[in-house]
């Protein structure tokens, strides 16, 4: 029987075995490669090996120690209780009751913590403890030569102008690209506001630039504006530096001068405006000590080191910048433990969100970042450098454009910087329904000159200037990027020399698209790689970005590049299975071109909506359910979104990007009506008091021992700090199971996100799938924690391990592990937003007709055709109710109670009066003494008791005068008056500004002399300027125009006398019409030169006594009759009057008289006073409507002039006759009594004359014509 030959016989024979003959097949030394399965080490794989963990141990224990000692102490003391044994006091044994001290810790929670929250414009700083915080600007003055705006050639906005130097016209001040864009995002809001259905006019551009071209300043004296400014006055000893709001308010021709600096700008440290590195953090630290003493109270620094800080730092970071800061923290300030909190994680405290897109607008820059469970998401961040700040500076370059009439604004003056953001927030607004032709006022406040009142019309601009945020190429970008770099220079890692600064996927997204194409085998600032074996083990893909860099997106100590070689075949960092030659590493290659987060030449200027969709994209990682999630919970915050209507503007923009999310997009604001500039803040003073955060607060111990190095294990769970510790280890790899933001997954069967090309751009060009864990895998993740079986907290260490096993077999079509079934059931039905999603997706289906429900009949109605509404409208004064209805209108309350309640007392106060005679809780029932009434009191409406009570007024006054005897019937004696009552008038405080000091008194008397015949003065108004002087002044002779009475047309007669009759027939139902609606004619001299205008008024003038000389007259006539020649003007219509004796006395005018500055040649009145003249009527007088009624096709293309239309007329002054006079005293003697005693008896009735050829004029029945100081000042042809 043959046996089976086994394999090596066969080899054998057939020639094939192989032989050793125990030669090496190279010289060169061989190194065998480590077992893997057996190697195992801990360095710095424990939490007890870093200081840090160490001392948090330490505290944690000893926090525990003490726990149980006072828990066994308090256990002890029961046992002795029950024995009962008494208590001893706290004094002898000097331990205090638990829960007294658990108390009094729970009331110093957040007393002892500072959070400080720097700004590019305001500094908010506050205890924790504190419901807002203090808010003031982050500036400071120095001492200089000259001034911010005299260091300035160009104004802001900057202008363009002629070659000559002369200024171009507004259209053309801000060059053809400016005006090009300007008018398209014009056409686009009028197509947009026709869509919605909402009224344009077709020439508001028109009307806005020819009323700010032709409108003038009105100057007020400083006396007369209650709300002046108060300046800082410097004093003869000028300090060398002011700090906050008083920096602002120093005049900008202060002597000596002071500059202005802001320390941070753009979200940047201010390099562009300082020369020195240590003059702009000391400029820091002075206004941060500044506000700690002023506005938190803390003045002396031996205190300080009992306090903590919270210091709120942006998402993406300058490490530089915080280095420096908590040097600064922890020297200079001494605080006891600093920490340190980003903006966004900040924002979602503060409004108790745990997932949120936050969108944070402030001055100068616009930070949006996710926040998912509490912790932020690295990839989304983004940062852009426009914000309210370039919104201010937009909208007054938009209203420049259009003849905005104070056109020497400067923004680099202070008190035009200040009035124009108060333009911003008074005038801006993103309501469609608000864009129409309005007038604003603002007044001009600079120091040492009087206050100037301009008057301006606005259209489109006021909704166009916060759209800039949409359209960002609209501002002026030219000096952000200036000095950038310029004195802190870039942090870079200590081994390598790489930078190392935070990165963020979506925002190198942003810069590739706005950075300009590079040369070479780059593309957008990122180098081409070639494709990694797909079947190695999958891991991230290779770039040579800082993004892409493994060390920088882990918790993990940045490794040496100078650490031992691995052995041949292991794969480096990028996946690789290439060796590296000679054993060296691939990181010694050439120096590569800078990437495009590296570059200082590109400015993050993108539209907000496009940039909040790529935050969203890159935070979702296209994950369906996170994408709709973010987009539900959009949050905006900062000074920037308190625009009107931004939200709803801003979520009608998403929806348009995002159809297919259009009914998940929701913006939100803060809760509970939190102001959205400091809910940054508030949430830092959360985070400051949550007993969590211990592992985030560095304390000056540690920071002795380690320096700034401690913040790469001191540091919460958002920040991203990777310094490189002071030790060496090997390159760590981290499974494909635990990948981090840049690995690319398999993506699901999820709807496409449409968005625009410059979007869609991904941050690299190489996509790998990741294969299942293995179990391999899963031992490694579990060697990865600490030996206690706890994780290693903030810092996180993977197993170090070059070799992975490899996978030959393809993945899975669709592993099930990668599945996304649907598992929440009824929570999405449970969530707080899913009614208010629902009532904003789903209408309401209601069907209204035409006639709203209610169809009326309005043929019939009485007056209704001629303008009278009153027959539909509720009457005012309705029938008073049958007493047998009155129960009709109880509530259910009130029926189920009929007992009377006292409705006269209100809730919180006067509760005393309720109290009397009801049965206290715990006592019997209390019955007060009933004081009984006085009889002898009088009424407070007794006239006797009025007049007494007048005449205390006039007794604290003219002391002097008061009456001391008994009462009679012409002189009684006032009321006693109180101490405050004589000090307030001796001290008179303004009721509006209680800064305002009186500067003269003067008694209120009537002008016995100045009664007219009517008994009282004409006011009249125009609702716009008659006349208007060629230099956009007011026409002198509207001093002495003439206005003349005239019958209306024949239809206004008609639709009065109607209105009358229905007045009459039913005066409950129609109001009355009041007086005639008479048209006046407006005369004006002839001659238009002031000394005609001025021989007039002399003429005129009663306390003149040269007034009848005349050579006054401006005309003679052919008979050698000297007279002033009026010329009429044009016709104007009655618009609204007010007459009849239930106004009198209401509306007077008043005059300020004082004999020792009375004019040379007057007439001194009897004593100083003001003196005050009744207005009887108030008219308001319209232009003639007889063309607007053409217009309107209601009567003929042209007017019918009438019959008895005087065109010139003849003025001679004179003196009043008997008739006139007497008529006049009869008005004085009903306010003088002594007067009407004496007055002389009526004249008789003289006989009139046939025929009159001359019109006379009265000075006395002059009417009083003024024009309005909010009428429009052109001329109306």
């Amino acid at each position: 029987m043959v046996g089976k030959k086994s394999g090596k016989a066969l080899l054998r024979d057939e020639g094939l075995e192989r032989t050793d003959n125990n030669m090496d097949l190279s010289s060169w030394p061989v190194i065998p490669a480590i077992n893997q399965k057996n190697y195992y080490t801990d360095y710095l794989k424990r939490d007890d090996q870093y200081l840090a963990f160490r001392l948090q141990n330490e505290e944690n224990r000893n926090r525990m120690a003490k726990k149980a000692k006072d828990r066994d102490r308090a256990m002890a003391m029961e046992k002795t209780n029950d024995l009962g044994i008494p208590e001893p006091e706290a004094d002898m044994d000097g331990d205090t009751n638990m829960d007294d001290a658990e108390a009094a810790a729970t009331e110093a929670i957040g007393s002892k913590v500072v959070v400080i929250h720097v700004g590019s414009q305001n500094l908010r700083i506050g205890l924790s403890s504190d419901a807002l915080p203090k808010t003031l600007p982050m500036v400071i003055a120095r001492k200089s030569t000259t001034n911010e705006s005299e260091d300035q050639e160009e104004h802001r906005p900057k202008r363009l102008k002629l070659d000559d130097g002369s200024e171009m016209e507004p259209e053309k001040k801000f060059g053809s690209e400016f005006s090009s864009q300007y008018t398209t995002m014009m056409a686009d809001l009028k197509t947009h506001m026709r869509q919605n259905k909402r009224r344009t006019l077709p020439n508001s551009k028109e009307m806005v630039v020819n009323y700010n071209r032709r409108t003038v300043p009105e100057t007020i004296s400083e006396h007369n504006d209650p709300m002046r400014v108060e300046w800082t006055e410097i004093p003869d000893h000028a300090p060398e530096y002011i700090v906050g709001q008083p920096a602002l308010r120093i005049p900008d021709e202060s002597n000596p001068r002071y500059k202005l600096y802001w320390p941070m700008k753009y979200g940047w440290c201010n390099e562009q405006d300082y020369d020195n590195k240590r003059l702009l953090f000391l400029d820091i630290s002075i206004i941060l000590e500044d506000a700690i003493k002023t506005q938190l109270g803390l003045t002396s620094k031996k205190d300080w080191p009992q306090y903590s800080c919270v210091f709120v730092i942006p998402d993406l970071f300058d490490k530089a910048y915080v280095t420096q800061i908590l040097e600064m923290l922890m020297r200079e300030f001494s605080f006891a433990r600093v920490c340190f909190i980003q903006e966004s994680l900040a924002a979602t405290f503060g409004a108790g969100f745990t997932s949120a897109c936050v969108v944070d607008i402030g001055a100068q820059k616009t930070s949006i970042c996710c926040v998912e469970e509490g912790m932020c998401v690295e990839n989304s961040r983004v940062n852009l450098k426009y914000g309210g700040a370039d919104v201010t500076e937009l909208f007054i370059k938009m209203m420049l454009y259009d003849h905005f009439p104070y056109e020497e604004i400067n923004l680099w003056r202070r008190y035009d910087f200040l009035l124009a953001e108060e333009l911003k927030k008074n005038v801006c607004t993103m309501n469609e329904a608000s864009v129409s032709v309005q007038v604003f006022d603002f007044h001009l406040r600079v120091a040492g000159q009087d206050t100037r009142k301009y008057t301006f019309k606005a259209y489109d601009e006021v909704h166009l200037a916060p759209m800039g945020v949409f359209q960002p190429s609209l501002f002026d970008n030219s000096m952000k990027l200036n000095g950038r770099r310029k004195l802190i220079a870039r942090s870079v890692d200590i081994y390598d020399g790489q930078p190392n600064d935070p990165t963020s996927a979506a925002q190198s997204e942003i810069l590739t698209a706005l950075a300009p194409a590079t040369s070479g085998n780059q593309v957008n600032g990122e180098a081409q790689t070639s494709i990694p074996d797909v079947q190695a083990t999958p891991s991230r893909s290779q770039q040579v970005n800082a993004l892409s860099r493994v060390q920088e997106h882990e918790a993990t100590p940045r490794s040496s590049v100078a650490g031992s070689p691995g052995p041949e075949g292991t794969p480096q960092a990028g996946g690789a299975l290439t060796p590296a030659p000679g054993g060296q590493s691939q990181n010694t290659s050439q120096p590569r071109a800078p990437t495009v987060e590296e570059r200082d030449d590109i400015l993050p200027s993108f539209p907000l909506d496009k940039a909040i969709l790529t935050s969203i994209m890159h935070a979702a990682r296209s994950d369906e359910r996170k994408m709709r999630d973010f987009l539900g919970g959009i949050m905006v915050v900062g000074g920037g979104s308190l625009v009107s209507n931004f939200h709803l503007f801003l979520e009608e923009r998403l929806q348009l990007l995002q159809p297919g999310f259009a009914k998940e997009i929701m913006i939100g604001t803060p809760p509970r009506d939190l102001d959205p500039q400091v809910v940054v803040w508030k949430g830092a003073s959360v985070f400051g008091k949550l007993s969590g955060t211990n592992d985030s607060w560095i304390s000056q111990l540690e920071y002795d021992r380690l320096g700034h190095r401690l913040l790469a294990y001191k540091r919460s769970n958002t920040a991203e700090w990777l310094l490189s510790p002071p030790h060496f280890a090997l390159d760590s790899v981290k499974p494909a199971a635990k990948t981090t933001d840049e690995t690319v997954i398999r993506d699901l069967e999820i709807p496409p996100i449409d968005l625009p090309a410059q979007i869609c751009t991904p941050p690299c060009s190489q996509t790998q799938q990741v294969a299942p864990k293995t179990d391999a895998e899963d031992c490694e993740t579990d060697m990865s924690k600490s030996k206690d079986g706890g994780s290693s907290g903030g810092f996180h260490q993977e197993y170090i391990a070059s070799l992975r096993y490899r996978n030959d077999l393809p993945p899975p079509d669709m592993p099930p592990k990668f599945l996304d079934i649907p598992h929440d059931g009824l929570e999405r039905f449970l969530t707080p937003g899913f009614a208010s999603n629902l009532g904003r997706r789903e209408e309401l289906n209601i069907d209204v007709d035409a006639e709203g429900g209610m169809p009326i009949d309005l043929v019939g109605i009485p007056g209704l055709h001629l303008g009278d509404e009153s027959a539909i409208m509720a009457p005012e004064n309705p029938d008073p109710i049958d007493p047998a209805d009155l129960p009709l209108l109880l509530t259910l309350d009130q029926l189920r109670n009929p007992a009377p309640k006292n409705a006269n007392v209100s809730f919180l106060r006067r509760t005393q009066y309720i109290s009397a005679g009801i049965r206290a809780p715990d006592g019997p029932k209390v019955n007060t003494p009933i004081r009984p009434k006085r009889l002898d009191k009088k009424s407070q409406d007794d006239p006797t008791y009025i007049k007494k009570y007048i005449m205390k007024g006039f007794d604290i006054a003219y002391p002097d005068s008061k009456h001391v005897g008994e009462d009679t019937s012409s002189q009684i004696k006032g009321h006693a008056p109180t101490k405050l009552e004589v000090d307030a008038w001796a001290q008179p405080v303004h009721p509006d500004n209680p800064k305002l000091k009186p500067v003269g008194y003067y008694p209120l008397v009537p002008d016995l002399q100045g009664f007219p015949d009517p008994g009282g003065f004409v006011q009249f108004k125009f609702d716009k300027a008659p006349v208007q002087s060629p230099g956009g002044k007011r026409d002198e002779r509207m001093d002495v125009a003439l206005l003349q009475p005239s019958d209306p047309e024949e239809r206004i007669m008609q639709e009065y006398g109607t209105k009358k009759a229905l007045h009459r027939s039913n005066p409950n139902l129609y109001p009355d019409p009041g007086p005639v609606p008479y048209d006046y004619n407006l005369f004006l001299p002839e001659k238009k030169d002031k000394e005609s205008v001025k021989r007039i008024r002399a003429n005129l003038q009663l306390s003149n006594p040269d007034r009848d000389d005349e050579s006054l007259y401006t005309h003679e006539g052919a008979d050698n009759t000297k007279f002033h020649r009026y010329d009429r003007q044009r016709t104007y219509a009655t618009n609204s009057q007010t007459l009849g004796n239930a106004q009198k006395q209401i509306d007077i005018a008043l005059t300020l008289y004082d004999p020792a500055e009375a004019k040379s040649g007057g007439a001194p009145q009897a004593q100083k006073a003001a003196y005050y003249y009744s207005i009887i009527s108030k008219t308001r007088l319209k232009p003639e409507r007889s063309r607007t009624i053409a217009q309107a096709g209601l009567a003929p293309t042209q007017p019918t002039s009438k019959e008895d239309q005087v065109h010139q007329m003849q003025v001679v002054a004179c003196d009043p006759d008997e008739a006139e006079a007497y008529k006049r005293s009869t008005y004085r003697g009903l306010i003088d009594p002594k007067f009407a005693k004496t007055m002389p008896p009526p004249p008789e009735p003289a006989e009139e004359p046939e025929s009159q050829e001359v019109d006379e004029a009265n000075t006395g029945s002059q009417p009083q014509v003024d024009e309005d100081d909010d009428a429009d000042r052109m001329s109306d042809e």
